[in-house]
C-alpha cells in the first residue's frame, strides 16, 4: 500500500509545471538537505502539496512510515 501511495505522489509531481528553469543554482552556503525517518506518509503527503501548491486528499485509512532522504 506504502508503494502505490508514493508511486501516486510521485507520477502526480511528475505532471506538475516545470520549475527547473526557474531554480537557480544554490551556492555551496546554500544547499539543503533534507532527511526525514520514520516520517508519517499523511505528513509527508501534507509537506509535498504544501510546497507543490496542490490539494492532495488523503483517505483516513492512509497511515504508516516512509524514510525520504
Amino acid at each position: 500500500m506504502r508503494k502505490l501511495v508514493i508511486s501516486c505522489l510521485l507520477a502526480g509531481l511528475m505532471g506538475t509545471t516545470d520549475v527547473s528553469a526557474a531554480v537557480q543554482p544554490a551556492e555551496d552556503s546554500e544547499i539543503v538537505k533534507i532527511n526525514f525517518k520514520n516520517l508519517k506518509i499523511v505528513d509527508f503527503i501534507n509537506m509535498v502539496a504544501h510546497i507543490t501548491g496542490k490539494n492532495i486528499l488523503i483517505g483516513q485509512n492512509v497511515q504508516g512510515t516512509v524514510d525520504f532522504v
